[in-house]
């Protein structure tokens, strides 16, 4: 029982508190049992009500516990999809706001677009497990969660250096996929959009230029090469950001017939920084990069305005940065979401 229940129970017994004894029969006696169906009526609401986080737009929703309740500023939450697939993702943000671990996804995927092998194969391979929830049709519902050593090795961390409230949401898995609930999403066109049609028009224009790596020129022209650009602006002495450049060179391939690419802003690195250059590309190239990335200036940074990376936009063929920025880092199902929600737009 909450606290809020509790005080109505303590204002209906001090108001009627004197109709509880039993000095006569008839008014007196209906008033108290009518206040006793009541009182009791309140509690069972208030033990039975539950908390669920909706997805509307894919018609999905689970219930939050109290520890999903108490940590949901460390929370991230997006609906996702594309043709044939569609969910949403949840990540844990760790409170120094740059860290992000992969918590859990839920999806409904058509096997006639999506085979279960291909959907595996973007949500993480032999890291994810997935569990089967269910199916109709040729639509089929997973639970896809992360193991934990296996995260842990791809980080280089041991378990005790994972944050503890990203172990206490883990435990929380079996209540949660209990409690899941699907239903008929409210959005009927593009329901899978992590950008609203309304919102991706253009809110800022990113024109730029500069070099790339090995020195060449690289402007705002850069874009004209798809359809959507993902810009992402990472540094050498970011450890998240380095961590998910394995994927991100993944992702730009898996993107690239499909009018989409990458394009890395190095926040620390600037033209006739030749130490820094040198480590910029040992980290791409250990990190089978082969996406241009392009050398900071005083220009891009106050045209972007990053305070932490790494952080990341979406940009269309003329530059024009649509709907919010991306910031800390994702799971390439995450991205590969977003990234078809804008081209469904374009």
């Amino acid at each position: 029982m909450n606290n809020e229940t509790l005080y109505y129970i303590i204002v209906l017994l001090k108001r009627y508190g004197d109709s509880i004894y039993f000095r006569g029969v008839g008014v007196r006696k209906i008033r108290f049992v009518s206040i006793f169906i009541v009182l009791v009526s309140v509690i069972f609401a208030s033990c039975g009500k539950k908390n669920y986080q909706a997805f509307d737009g894919v018609g999905i929703k689970f219930e939050k516990s109290k520890v999903w309740q108490d940590y949901s500023k460390n929370l991230s939450m997006t609906e996702v999809g594309g043709e044939g697939d569609c969910g949403i993702i949840v990540d844990f943000i760790a409170d120094n706001q740059t860290d992000v671990y992969p918590l859990f996804i839920v999806a409904i995927i058509d096997s006639k677009v999506i085979s279960e092998e291909t959907f595996r194969r973007e949500v993480g391979g032999d890291v994810a497990d997935l569990e089967k929830l269910g199916q109709e049709g040729s639509k089929s519902r997973y639970f896809v969660s992360y193991d934990v050593q296996k995260i842990c090795s791809l980080l280089g961390l041991a378990q005790d250096q994972l944050p503890e409230k990203y172990l206490e949401l883990l435990k929380t898995f079996p209540s949660v996929k209990k409690s899941l609930v699907f239903y008929e999403p409210t959005k009927k066109e593009n329901p899978l959009s992590a950008i609203p049609e309304k919102e991706a028009e253009s809110s800022s224009l990113l024109r730029f230029s500069s070099v790339d790596l090995e020195g060449k020129p690289v402007d705002t022209s850069i874009f004209s090469a798809a359809k959507i650009t993902m810009v992402n602006v990472w540094g050498t002495f970011c450890g998240p950001c380095i961590n998910e450049m394995p994927e991100l060179a993944s992702l730009a391939e898996e993107i690239k017939d499909q009018g989409g690419q990458i394009v890395g802003f190095v926040c620390d690195v600037q033209k006739g920084d030749s130490d820094g250059i040198t480590l910029a590309k040992d980290i791409l190239s250990q990190s089978g990069v082969s996406y241009t990335n392009v050398l900071y200036n005083t220009d891009i940074d106050s045209l972007l305005g990053v305070q932490a990376v790494p952080t990341s936009f979406l940009v269309d063929s003329e530059g024009n940065i649509l709907g919010e920025s991306i910031l800390g880092a994702r799971s390439k199902a995450a991205y590969l979401g977003l990234i078809r929600a804008a081209l469904e737009l374009k």
